[in-house]
């Protein structure tokens, strides 16, 4: 079996679907990743000018069996169906995709049965070489952690694409000083985060609903009547995150739930067999 795996060509998106693409190579299929340099606008302008769609399984060798392409990628859909080959969508956002099992969204994975919670795909679960990644990771920060108590260091994330003007960087920023708590960068769920929310776009609206208002692992940001979140905000809930009790343990509840997803005979992990096995019944139809 030959599986081309083809990311949008952004970080978050290229990062997750190479996690998946390792665990389909450790369970035996042929891999191939397609990726492009990183010139995202160069990238948008070509899809629309030249597609080798003619070239994909010209000869006999290792044919490719099926193409897995991000959901933003949909020009993959038309150029598999006209060679025959079975496609799968990836989608490494939303609420729903965060790689969390069944149990969690009974209802969302009982109307779509074809959508398959499977994960949470982390950089951890493959080999210490770096790939997959644009920049060079920074490992000073480990050092630096070191010298910190556990648990007592505030993450802070908001993508890659998250734009914030001048007025809220600096409320952002003095507001982080006030807590007078060291902060840094992280991954969440999976790791027994607390979380605080302050969507901007796309599916962070979404996440901060199942966050605060399902899962009740955190807690959201309000703006003022001026549209801004003021350091007073950030100050009053990073205190209320860190001694609320209830959403620790729901933290650590969802972290238990997320990692016991991949265990042998588990949601995750029997989703992901499942859907090796459909890989490979495509493949003796193709025969």
């Amino acid at each position: 079996m030959h599986v081309l795996l083809i990311p949008y060509p952004a970080q978050g998106h290229v990062t997750s679907l190479m996690e998946a693409a390792q665990c389909l190579t450790s369970n035996g299929l042929k891999v191939t990743f397609v990726n492009t340099v990183g010139d995202l606008g160069k990238m948008t302008k070509a899809i629309f000018q030249h597609m080798p769609s003619n070239d994909i399984n010209k000869n006999n060798e290792e044919k490719i069996t099926c193409v897995i392409a991000d959901y933003s990628m949909g020009w993959v859909l038309r150029v598999a169906q006209k060679m025959g080959i079975r496609l799968a969508i990836f989608s490494p956002t939303l609420a729903k995709n965060f790689g969390l099992d069944n149990d969690l969204e009974t209802e969302t994975f009982t109307l779509f049965p074809k959508m398959l919670p499977i994960g949470p795909l982390l950089a951890t679960n493959r080999s210490k070489r770096q790939v997959g990644h644009f920049w060079s990771e920074d490992s000073t920060c480990l050092t630096w952690l070191d010298q910190h108590l556990v648990c007592s260091v505030i993450y802070v994330a908001f993508g890659s694409l998250t734009l914030l003007d001048q007025a809220q960087f600096e409320e952002l920023a003095l507001g982080l000083e006030l807590t007078k708590k060291p902060f840094l960068w992280m991954e969440g769920v999976s790791n027994w985060v607390p979380f605080l929310c302050w969507p901007y776009f796309a599916e962070q609206y979404f996440n901060k609903t199942y966050i605060c208002d399902i899962w009740k692992t955190g807690v959201g940001l309000n703006k003022d009547d001026a549209g801004i979140v003021t350091r007073q905000e950030i100050k009053i809930k990073v205190e209320e995150l860190l001694n609320n009790n209830l959403i620790k343990q729901n933290a650590l509840t969802m972290q238990e739930t997320v990692m016991g997803s991949l265990q042998a005979g588990n949601s995750s992990n029997k989703n992901l067999n499942n859907f090796i096995d459909w890989i490979k019944e495509g493949n003796n139809h193709a025969h």
